[in-house]
């Protein structure tokens, strides 16, 4: 993960502060300033790091974890050494256990040292109460590598408290509203915390005492007309250790947050910074580079016309990938946060032009499904006869089938970015 930087500001704060332009400076600082989490020194909330750290690998981590335990036994909580529950969003985590990964999602109850380590999956106040509830009754939190923004946060609505939260960064760690250490890997903490960190399953078994398994879609009537949650039904059923998933942003951001991921099964998707047809170009470079997993790509309409010419490539690099682009006739999440005739777009003959592209030249294999026995049928050959070839499924949705968690997304961020702006 890429953290802002304070390296190109002399690019872009044009202004040198003089006596008479301190506000247009301010203006054109601050923003540098937030974005690389320095504002805490400006008010003296964050306390000034230590002027020598060791950065001996071994020893740095070690340092921190005795600080961080020091600060733990000033509050009425428990230290690290005793009780720990982790919540993070990188690959760092593997330094904890190798055999557990905790890919994808936004953030992730996990236990270390435990099997089946991963709990859930949190995005914010719209995941279900238990979800919420076996996270904000933990002592501790453990978070590495989070933004947290309006995105990943839905709205401002994650209700934590800082002072209950231990926060990795790649290079950083800030223990709840106290101490912040600069200079410290965040592989070289995550290390050192896993030797400390002692079995404790309260958490887990809270969850479970009050988990209750989510349900399957109704069986469709025979040439009903699909449903979404249909689809991602099947999909979870074609998943497997070799293969990947790609997420665009969109409802396909929740509809496979929800999948159940088998042991050595990828999965790639973006929230912080929301670019719509990142999917096309990511699944291009993902199956060219993970050439022993076969991808499968879940991409809106919207999304794909910006990106659609990514599959040229694919092509000629003869991947074999699975797009299933799922067309409901325009910007569905840009509907839900702010609703108007722009979100309504041009409908292509999707499966038409990759053949145009295709021109004969390559494998590929394309159709167009409306049911589910179109799509059963469809998925039938992709995984069998075409599965050398990249293919190309059009998904025919309403344009009102959205998961219930984007209606309660989408209603959340359009709150928190319409509101008044706030003085500085």
């Amino acid at each position: 993960m890429v953290l802002p930087s304070l390296a190109s500001l002399c690019h872009t704060v044009m202004e040198k502060l003089t006596r008479d332009n301190f506000l247009v400076w301010k203006a054109q600082l601050l923003p540098h300033i937030r974005a690389a989490g320095m504002t805490g020194y400006l008010d003296g909330s964050v306390k000034e790091p230590a002027k020598v750290l060791s950065t001996e690998k071994d020893v740095a981590g070690k340092k921190v974890i005795e600080e961080v335990n020091n600060y733990a036994r000033s509050y009425p909580l428990p230290s690290f050494h005793d009780n720990a529950t982790c919540i993070g969003s990188t690959d760092d985590w593997i330094a904890l256990r190798q055999d557990d990964h905790a890919d994808g999602c936004s953030y992730l109850l996990y236990n270390p040292f435990s099997n089946g380590s991963i709990l859930l999956a949190l995005d914010g106040i719209i995941d279900k109460a238990t979800t919420v509830f076996a996270v904000f009754s933990i002592a501790w939190l453990l978070f590495a590598g989070p933004i947290f923004n309006d995105y990943s946060s839905v709205g401002y609505s994650f209700l934590l408290k800082k002072e209950k939260a231990v926060i990795v960064q790649p290079d950083r760690v800030t223990v709840g509203n106290g101490p912040a250490f600069g200079c410290i890997m965040m592989k070289d903490f995550l290390t050192e915390l896993g030797k400390r960190l002692k079995k404790n399953t309260t958490a887990y078994e809270n969850y479970k005492r009050i988990w209750v398994p989510e349900g399957q879609p109704p069986e469709s009537e025979p040439g009903e007309p699909l449903r979404v949650n249909v689809l991602f039904k099947h999909i979870q059923k074609m998943l497997t250790g070799d293969s990947a998933v790609i997420a665009e942003t969109g409802d396909s951001w929740f509809n496979c947050q929800k999948l159940k991921l088998p042991d050595g099964c990828g999965y790639e998707f973006q929230m912080q910074y929301g670019s719509i047809g990142w999917s096309v170009g990511a699944l291009l470079g993902y199956a060219q580079g993970a050439t022993d997993k076969r991808v499968i790509a879940c991409i809106g309409d919207g999304s794909f016309q910006v990106t659609a010419q990514d599959v040229s490539t694919m092509l000629r690099c003869a991947q074999n990938s699975i797009i299933f682009l799922i067309n409901n006739g325009g910007y569905t999440i840009e509907v839900e946060i702010h609703d108007g005739p722009y979100n309504v777009i041009k409908n292509w003959n999707y499966t038409g032009l990759v053949d145009a592209i295709h021109n004969g030249e390559g494998n590929c294999w394309t159709t167009k499904v409306t049911c589910e026995e179109e799509l059963t049928a469809a998925i039938e050959t992709a995984t069998g006869d075409k599965k050398d070839c990249l293919c190309f499924i059009e998904v025919v949705a309403h344009k009102d089938d959205t998961s219930k968690e984007l209606l309660e997304w989408g209603s959340r961020v359009s709150a928190a970015n319409s509101r008044p702006p706030n003085p500085q």
